[in-house]
Parts: structure tokens; C-alpha cells; sequence
């Protein structure tokens, strides 16, 4: 610090004794805070003159403003503070620590800036510098783990993660990309912050390579029950599982780890994006659990305390392997009805495949909402292949949507199942849109089950059947559902390629309704089933809408227009309808602009409706504008 010394006088050169002197930043009002007398102790600001008119005071080098009043006389001199004898000292001290090249933290380490407290008015280049995003790199000072000291591609990154998330709170740690960072335990984002952890890399270009035994690539920092995983944002990573040997875990990011889920914790504003995961083990063998992204509340009785799980955006993922690629939702013993509440749910861009062709429970590609309960999911542009238990699962939620979504060799499509009751069924809005189904092999396309009420949508739909697969496009969980409002089905295709297995020998590309609840409606608004290649064999049976099963309690009102069968098949059948109707409930309405084309042989007819001899009452149903011309 320089030592300044000034004589304050007027106009006149007259001493001014006793003028108040204040010191300022230069161009600023901001008083130094930081300031000496001669004799080396600490000195307020302001301060005055004595009385020969002498100030006298030491200050941090710099540039500052010196304002002087006495009487009527106020004005400013600029002042700057150079101490010398000071600065060769640091230089000498700066040129010794440059040299050293064994501690991280001097030597090239000493080339950059200092960061300090956010400070966004940009003032200075320190301060536009610290409000930019950190660098992983700035922490590697904190690696220890370094099998090779010249090669990054060895060092444990975990390490330098611990450094820096409590430094880069309400800032950005970023990891840079073209090279891959190894981890050794999962990195743990902090919980109940209200600052946000956003940590980001280069979308397919920053590399994740987890160390054998590790589950996750991002976990939960110790948690207690009721704590809040809040404000995380996670993005444009590529996470290796390749060396894991399929150990039970969430690979990208999530509270399950060795089979250990998390146990009734909240989840606000969670944000993950442009993510990636490969070499995921698809094995189930000894329960392992091998997850993309893993989100859950457990609870210990359906009476404990309510969790929520609310505004949670997932998007443009991608995951190459693996049992499951996204699941969210609760658990609870005994009951299903988990206190878990979920809202504001989108994700959006996800693609998932196990890679294995008859993948086995519990292998899905989203499952949302398992025993809890909740307000508005979106789900669009998703792909799931080769889920064994389910391609895409809502459960309970009041406002679903999905849409332009797709799934390859599910076991059952898309599915939308109440484990959790609804306290207000009716008001449960479920729509499917722009989605399709391609072979799905042990149940149908769509399932629907546990709703006691509500309005159910598929909507420009579409669905491929081979004879490998279950060729029904829909059904109702058999014995789940106790209520239903409105099924509406418009403009929907099934294209039935080859011939359906024998185990389905009359359900070929059909709507199987088997429903035993009271009074419900059907709306169907071109609805297409398009037969082609070799019919099966003489014994075979083919129906388009089939109702059965229904029990003498159910009233079912029909409105059906613009109903198509297509069955331009070579070889013969047993029979070929396109309505098929069972059971003893009262069906009744109208069919507008039904239309059989068929010229495949059936040895005993192709019926237009086909009504059981069991069937009491008769259905009450007005065919109107329809071309049955392919009927015998």
C-alpha cells in the first residue's frame, strides 16, 4: 500500500486545517473500504485533515478519486496508490510459483482470472469473467486418482466433481468436450438447494466412462425422507456403461442404486436433456434393474405423509440397451394406492431399445406414475423397442397425452392402467394420437384397465400384425375395469401382413372389447383393417370389432361410421366378419358407411355382423349407407 501525503488549501494557498476528506473507486460513490494511517493503523473514511492542513493515508493500489470539503470549497483530485517496493516483491514471489510444475493450482495452473462472487454489472473483466460458466478443468487441481499424469483420459473426475459443485452453485460447471472422463462413484447432485446445479458438456461429443461396479453416472447426495430433489439441470452428456457388468442402477441419473430405490422423497424442476447412454446390460438375471433415468418415492404404508413430483422436463434422450429406459413412480406394500402426487410431466424426444429381441419383464421403454397418482403428463415423438412388459405406461393421471410415438415388438403397446384410484374416475382424459404399434407379441396394441370412469382417445392410429404377434389392437385388462365413459376411436388402420399366430385363430386385427361395467359409449370414425398375404388355414376365423363377454348389466351405444374391411387374401377361411358380437349386454345405435371388400374364401361365410346364439338381448344396431358386397 502507498503512502499519499496532500496539503489542503484554498484559492488563496491558504492552509485549510480540519477539511473532511473522503476517498472514492474511481468514478464511482463508493467509499474504499480498506484504508491506513501513516503510522500503519487502520484509518476511517472519511477523514480529516490536521491542522497544518496534512492528510496523509495508504491505500491498495489502484485508482481512486480524493474529495476534499471545507466551508463553501468541495472538490476532487485523482489518486493513484503504486507501492513499488511492494509489487517487485510479488513479482519476485509470482516468477518463483510460475515454475513449479508439480502442483496444479501454480505454474500454467496461475494463467487465468480469479474467480469471485457473481457479479453480472460487468464493470471489469474479473467480474464479466466470473459470471461466465465454470470449467470441470479448473478443478482438477482435486484429482489425486492420476494412473498416468500425462494422460486426463485416466484421472478420476469424480474427484474433481466434488470440488467443484459446492464452489459452482447458481453458476454452470461445464465439462468440455472430445475426451472421456472417467468416474469412479456416481457424482451426487445436492438435495432441498434453492439454488440450481446445471452442469452441461457438448451434446454427443462429452464422454461419461463408468468404472466397473458403478451404477449411475448422477445420483442424489444423502438424502432423509421428505427431502426435495429440486432445481437440476443435466444436459449433452454420453454416458459408457460397457465396463459395469449390468450393476443394478439408474446409468444417467436417478435414486436407485444396487436395488436400493429412494425412499419417499420429492422431485421439483428437474431438467434433463440431450443425453445419451450405451452399453447397458439388458440382463435380468439375479433382479438386476438396468435403468436410463429412474425417478421414485417408496413408501412404507399408504397412510405415511404425501410426496409430489412435479415439473419434470426430459428431452432428446437416447438409450442403447438396458431393462428400462425411463421410469417415475412410487411403490408401497400391500396396497397400490402410493401418496405420491405427479404433475407437469413432459418428455419429449425419447428413444429406447433393450436391443434384445424377446427381452422379459420388467423390460419397458416408459413406465410413468406406478402406484401414485397424478394431474398432466405429455409424452410426444417417443420410440421403445423390444420392451417385454410395455412399450409406453401412464398410470393415473387425470390429463395423458401422447403423440407421433412409436413402438417396435412391445410386449403390450401402449398402456394405461389405474394402479392408484382415482378420486374422481369420470373426469380422467386419456389421449393416444399420430401413434403406431408394430408387432407387439403378447398382448394387445392398446390395454386399458382399473379406470371406473373416463374418456379414452386414439386418434389417427395405426397398428402392423405378422404371425409372430398378438394381432389385437385393443382390449380391457380382463377383470380391471370397473367403469368406462367414452372409448373413441378415429381414423385408425390395422394392416395385417401374414397370417396371426394359432393361438388368436379369431381376433385377427381386431378391436376386442370384453367389458362388464355399466352404461358406456363407443365412438368410431373410420376405423380400417387391411388383410394381405396367404389366410392361415381352412379353420381359421377373422373378426374387425369383436364384443364379447359383456355381462346382462352393461348398455352399450354405438356410433360407428365409415367401418372397412379389406381382405384381399389368397387361401381359405373358416369365416370373415367384420362386426362379431357375444354376451348378453344391450348394444345399440347406429353404423354408417360400413364397407366389406373381401374375395377371400370362407368355407362358411363373411359376415357383415355376426351375432352369437347366445347373444340376449339382440343387438339394437341401424346399418345405414354400407356397401356389403364382399359378404356371403
Amino acid at each position: 500500500m502507498e503512502l499519499k501525503n496532500f496539503f489542503v488549501q484554498d484559492d488563496a494557498g491558504n492552509i485549510l486545517s480540519a477539511a473532511t476528506c473522503y476517498l472514492y473507486e474511481r468514478g464511482t460513490e463508493s467509499l474504499v473500504e480498506v484504508l491506513q494511517g501513516a503510522n500503519g493503523l487502520g484509518l476511517d473514511n472519511p477523514f480529516v485533515s490536521d491542522q497544518q492542513g496534512l492528510v496523509q493515508f495508504a491505500a491498495p493500489d489502484g485508482l481512486y478519486d480524493l474529495r476534499v470539503i471545507k466551508g463553501n470549497r468541495d472538490y476532487r483530485l485523482r489518486v493513484q496508490c503504486n507501492d513499488a517496493i511492494e509489487n517487485a516483491a510479488l513479482v519476485r514471489v509470482l516468477e518463483e510459483n510460475l515454475k513449479v510444475r508439480t502442483d496444479p493450482r501454480k505454474g500454467l495452473g496461475m494463467v487465468g482470472f480469479p474467480r469471485t462472487k457473481i457479479d453480472v454489472s460487468g464493470r471489469s473483466a474479473n467480474a464479466f469473467l466470473s459470471a461466465q460458466r465454470f470449467s470441470l478443468w479448473e478443478f482438477d487441481y482435486a484429482i489425486t486418482d492420476r494412473p498416468d499424469p500425462n494422460d486426463p483420459l485416466t484421472w478420476d473426475w469424480y474427484q474433481a466433481f466434488m470440488e467443484a459443485l459446492p464452489i459452482t452453485k447458481k453458476g454452470v460447471l461445464y465439462v468440455p468436450p472430445y475426451i472421456k472422463y472417467r468416474l469412479s462413484k456416481p457424482v451426487p447432485v445436492p438435495v432441498n438447494s434453492p439454488d440450481w446445479t446445471t452442469i452441461v458438456g457438448e451434446k454427443n461429443l462429452t464422454t461419461f466412462v463408468l468404472d466397473p461396479g458403478v451404477p449411475t453416472a448422477f445420483c442424489f447426495a444423502d438424502s432423509v425422507p421428505y427431502d426435495t430433489v429440486q432445481n437440476i439441470c443435466i444436459g449433452g452428456f454420453v454416458v459408457d456403461a460397457s465396463l459395469t457388468d449390468g450393476t443394478d442402477g439408474a446409468v444417467i441419473f436417478g435414486g436407485r442404486q444396487g436395488g436400493v430405490e429412494a425412499m419417499r422423497l420429492n422431485y421439483d424442476q428437474i431438467h434433463l436433456f440431450d443425453l445419451q447412454a450405451f452399453g447397458m446390460s439388458s440382463d435380468t438375471a439375479g433382479g438386476k434393474f438396468r435403468v436410463g433415468i429412474h425417478l421414485s418415492s417408496i413408501f412404507g404404508s399408504p397412510s405415511d405423509a404425501p410426496t409430489t413430483m412435479t415439473n419434470i422436463y426430459i428431452d432428446r434422450i437416447r438409450l442403447e440397451g438396458g431393462i428400462t429406459g425411463l421410469y417415475m413412480g412410487a411403490g408401497v406394500p400391500v396396497s397400490n394406492d402410493a401418496p405420491l402426487w405427479m404433475d407437469e410431466i413432459y418428455i419429449t424426444d425419447f428413444w429406447h431399445d433393450t436391443l434384445i429381441e424377446d427381452a422379459g419383464y420388467p423390460a419397458a421403454g416408459i413406465q410413468v406414475g406406478q402406484d401414485g397418482c397424478g394431474g398432466k403428463i405429455r409424452v410426444h415423438n417417443a420410440w421403445s423397442g423390444n420392451g417385454g412388459d410395455v412399450g409406453i405406461e401412464l398410470n393415473g393421471f387425470y390429463d395423458a397425452k401422447v403423440t407421433d410415438s412409436v413402438l417396435y415388438r412391445p410386449g403390450t403397446g401402449f398402456w394405461s392402467y389405474n394402479y392408484h384410484r382415482l378420486s374422481d374416475p369420470k373426469k380422467q382424459k386419456v389421449i393416444w394420437e399420430n401413434c403406431g404399434v408394430i408387432r407387439p407379441r403378447n398382448n394387445p396394441g392398446w390395454r386399458i384397465g382399473r379406470t371406473k370412469g373416463g374418456h379414452f382417445s386414439l386418434i389417427n392410429c395405426w397398428m402392423e400384425v405378422d404371425e409372430l404377434c398378438d394381432p389385437r389392437v385393443l382390449d380391457f385388462a380382463s377383470g380391471s375395469l370397473e367403469g368406462l365413459e367414452k372409448l373413441t376411436i378415429k381414423g385408425f388402420v390395422v394392416y395385417v401382413k401374414t397370417a396371426p399366430k394359432a393361438d388368436y385363430p379369431s381376433l385377427a386385427g381386431s378391436l376386442s372389447l370384453h367389458l362388464n361395467v355399466p352404461e358406456w359409449s363407443l365412438d368410431i370414425d373410420d376405423f380400417t383393417v387391411i388383410y394381405e398375404g396367404e389366410a392361415p388355414r381352412a379353420s381359421h376365423e377373422c373378426a374387425a370389432l369383436i364384443f364379447n363377454s359383456l355381462s346382462a348389466t352393461s348398455m352399450v351405444r354405438v356410433k360407428i361410421k365409415g367401418l372397412k374391411v379389406k381382405d384381399k387374401r389368397s387361401g381359405t377361411l373358416l369365416s370373415s366378419d367384420a362386426i362379431r358380437v357375444y354376451g348378453s349386454a344391450r348394444l345399440y345405435g347406429v353404423i354408417d358407411e360400413m364397407v366389406v371388400d373381401s374375395t377371400v374364401v370362407a368355407t362358411q361365410a363373411k359376415h357383415g355382423i355376426r351375432v352369437a346364439a347366445s347373444s340376449v338381448p339382440a343387438p339394437e344396431l341401424k346399418v345405414r349407407d354400407s356397401d356389403l358386397s364382399g359378404c356371403t
